[in-house]
């Protein structure tokens, strides 16, 4: 029999497992009292460090309290530990903000080694502070932040934004329950994300490393595609619809063709059956048109009108809710419609210096007729 070749048997061998390097602990240095306090009142949830590390320190600390009665989602809206803070004015600081905020989140125990209990004392004593509201460094803006002119009433205010290393945590805390959910289930999808060095190789000088680690990883969503059907029904709930727009150029000159090759001598129309059945169509025409276009005109609006809140702005007069909103019309409605259709028709030109077409005085029953093409 064979021997076995060591070389194959020592290959075939499992290799022993390593165990896990445990976290090396930090060593705790002593904080004072005066370090707590001002360490914990300039702990902030948004900061301008990760906007430009070389921007002016500054940030703000939402109170306990502050809530957003809005459909967003962000730290106000979210029922987070507003004691979970982060630093705005360099590591050096930032490291006693850091051991402060290790006793205040449970994790002293597994980031530093020997920590006195009259430290964990001190400073949950002095924890309270992260209630309440706060503005670090806010006096002026610093001219490497961006700023956003956002519309109130009477004209514009400028914010600045400012990222949160706090609520980017949150967020990374949720979509990793997202994915062991999926996992679970056995479906393989994931939110699309990209990274982004946040504080570059000097992350610490933005903030705790486990928040602002968090940043470095956003998620991506496709830009905003614009509607142009309901920036359409947008523009007609608020203007409504110009009565001229809806007069067909094309059938008015016709008309106007039609009166200057039909007239007498003496300026006046010729009368006879087949005339006067000519010019009323010619009339009837310019109505059913205009009807035609109006009705093409809800049709943009009519898919909103649910989103809109109405087919158009209840301000409008009541003449413009008729033009879109069928509902609004009154017994007169009709004839109105009829008299600002005349309009346009009796200010009619064939050219510049030509004679309008009320200029000639011939057109008094046109209304009588449109009325008729609009029942």
């Amino acid at each position: 029999m064979q021997e076995p070749n060591n070389a194959s048997a020592a290959l075939a061998a499992p290799k022993p497992t390593k165990a896990p390097k445990l976290p090396k602990l930090k060593p705790w240095k002593p904080l004072t009292q005066q370090d707590v306090q001002a360490r914990l009142a300039t702990g902030v949830h948004f900061s301008s460090k990760p906007v430009n590390t070389n921007a002016r320190a500054s940030g703000v600390r939402l109170a306990k309290d502050a809530r957003l009665a809005q459909p967003l989602i962000g730290l106000v809206t979210t029922a987070l530990d507003r004691r979970v803070v982060d630093y705005q004015d360099g590591a050096v600081a930032g490291a006693m903000l850091s051991q402060c905020a290790s006793i205040i989140e449970g994790t002293a125990d597994s980031d530093y080694k020997d920590v006195p209990l009259e430290q964990s004392v001190l400073i949950r004593q002095h924890a309270t502070v992260l209630d309440e509201h706060a503005e670090v460094g806010t006096g002026s803006i610093d001219a490497r932040l961006r700023q956003v002119l956002f519309p109130v009433d009477g004209g514009y205010v400028a914010l600045t934004p400012l990222h949160s290393s706090v609520f980017s945590a949150h967020l990374r805390k949720s979509l990793q329950a997202e994915i062991d959910t999926r996992i679970e289930a056995g479906d393989p999808s994931r939110r699309a994300h990209t990274l982004v060095m946040v504080g570059g190789s000097k992350a610490q000088n933005v903030g705790r490393i486990g928040l602002v680690g968090a940043m470095q990883r956003p998620l991506v969503f496709g830009a905003p595609r614009e509607n142009p059907g309901l920036r359409a029904a947008y523009a007609l709930f608020y203007k409504s619809v110009s009565v001229r727009s809806l007069v067909q150029r094309n059938t008015l000159a016709d008309l106007a063709a039609w009166r200057e090759s039909n007239r007498t001598e003496d300026g006046r129309i010729g009368s006879s059956a087949s005339l006067r059945q000519d010019e009323r169509s010619l009339i009837e025409r310019i109505a059913t048109e205009a009807m035609t276009a109006l009705d093409e005109h809800r049709a943009v609006v009519e898919p909103y009108v649910e989103q809109l809140g109405g087919w158009v702005n209840p301000e409008l007069d009541e003449f413009a809710r008729g033009l879109l909103d069928q509902g609004a019309r009154s017994r007169d409605w009709t004839r109105e419609f009829a008299r600002r259709l005349l309009r346009t028709l009796e200010s009619y030109k064939t050219s510049k210096d030509a004679r309008p077409m009320a200029g000639f005085g011939d057109i008094d029953d046109y209304l009588n007729m449109m009325v008729g093409a609009l029942k």
